[in-house]
């Protein structure tokens, strides 16, 4: 094998390498950011529900990300993008996440309901 074949067998390896590992990185930056999403998901929830409870139609969460999942390259794109699902998924069609972003990442979530008869 000549010396060229060699240093282009080396450049595939090493772009394939580099394409392994950021495949790997992205998965487990999706992993991360689905288990800090559900945790929010239950609070959302709950902070909703004890609105409800009030009398209220509407509720409101901040969002904050730990450092886990900030310091990670593409999560807060993700992050904002899979909170928005999540108010769909729980029936907030309009679902929008307010991003904003200062010191620390920060998403706010706002949501109201219609108010449905009790008789």
């Amino acid at each position: 094998m000549s010396f060229i074949n060699r240093l282009s067998q080396t450049t595939a390896q090493a772009r394939r390498d580099e394409a392994e590992r950021k495949r790997l990185y992205d998965l487990e930056t999706e992993r991360l950011v689905d288990q800090f999403v559900a945790t929010e998901k239950e609070e959302f929830m709950e902070e909703c529900e004890e609105a409800a409870k009030k009398g209220q139609n509407s509720c409101s969460m901040n969002v904050y990300l730990s450092d886990e999942v900030k310091n990670r390259n593409g999560a807060k794109d993700v992050t904002e993008q899979k909170l928005r699902a999540m108010l769909v998924e729980l029936g907030f069609h309009d679902g929008t996440v307010e991003r904003v972003e200062r010191v620390e990442w920060r998403a706010a979530m706002e949501r109201s309901w219609f108010l449905v008869s009790a008789t």
